[in-house]
């Protein structure tokens, strides 16, 4: 005869599976989208012109499996330089993502520039962090003040611009990491309802499993796809119940959760000061560590 115990794990495995297929049901269903708003390329049409097939190619291969240390060492010995990197990534976020994916909702303009002045920064010999010159995706309930806007995918929010970073934006950027842009998530990071789709958000779209017809996860979606499918380096989620461990093991990344006050909530848009919190997202226990 089945233990008490074991109905009641039976049963909220079934509500799980339940729960799951109606998200797939909702994310891949054949409801057309087309309020998305698209990802702006043009600030980077002429390099990446002349980016050729063959020079992606062999950055490709170059860091195909490197963690950020191997990227360090690839970066210090001339083999790779952070402008090569971020075509690269800026090459496969046209091909990949913008209505297809939809892990960006925004891609910072001014990346490749960033990008230059961090190799100069390099080559005179000035290298802030092991961050120096990695490209990051922030979530975009992370303030950033520039010229992207932090919207938590809502409409009312498509403009909305802030004074100054969020302090985890602003360590980033001090240690030398490019903020490649930012990323798509369950709008209002899942807040405002119970029953929308993991993934989707009004300006962002419905962000996608990048292994097929399965649950994205929420509500840092764009943040696991995008280093899933190797659109960046590492990126910053966040999470008051789920939101980073959820949609990085549905897309098969490592996730972290920092202890409540480990780091900063400043100029995140937010749920609750009880449980909030930013983490990272990457490919490696030590990419994220």
């Amino acid at each position: 005869m089945m233990s008490n115990d074991q109905e009641a794990k039976d049963q909220e495995l079934f509500e799980w599976e339940a729960f799951v297929n109606r998200q797939v049901e909702r994310q891949y269903g054949d409801v057309a989208y087309t309020g998305k708003r698209p990802l702006d390329l043009a600030p980077f049409a002429a390099a990446l012109a002349d980016f050729s097939e063959r020079q992606a190619a062999a950055v490709g291969e170059l860091i195909s499996g490197k963690t950020i240390i191997a990227l360090q060492s690839l970066f210090a010995s001339g083999q790779l330089s952070t402008t090569e990197l971020v075509l690269f990534y800026l090459q496969r976020i046209g091909r990949y993502d913008d209505h297809r994916l939809n892990s960006f909702l925004a891609v910072n303009p001014d990346a490749l520039k960033i990008a230059q002045q961090l190799d100069e920064e390099r080559a005179a010999g000035q290298v802030r962090s092991r961050l120096h010159g990695i490209p990051v995706l922030l979530k975009d309930n992370i303030a950033t003040a520039d010229r992207m806007p932090t919207t938590a995918g809502a409409a009312v929010l498509a403009n909305a611009t802030t004074k100054r970073d969020a302090f985890i934006a602003q360590r980033l950027r001090e240690a030398g990491a490019v903020i490649l842009g930012k990323g798509n998530l369950s709008e209002w990071a899942n807040f405002m309802t119970s029953t929308s789709a993991n993934g989707f958000s009004v300006l962002g779209g419905q962000a996608r499993n990048p292994y097929g017809r399965f649950d994205v996860g929420g509500s840092s979606a764009g943040s696991a796809v995008a280093v899933a499918a190797d659109l960046v380096t590492i990126s910053i989620g966040s999470e008051t119940a789920g939101s980073i461990v959820y949609p990085a093991s549905q897309n098969a990344v490592v996730g972290l959760k920092p202890s409540l006050g480990a780091v900063s909530r400043d100029h995140i848009v937010p749920i609750t000061a009880a449980m909030d919190t930013a983490g990272p997202m990457g490919r490696t226990v030590t990419d994220v560590a």
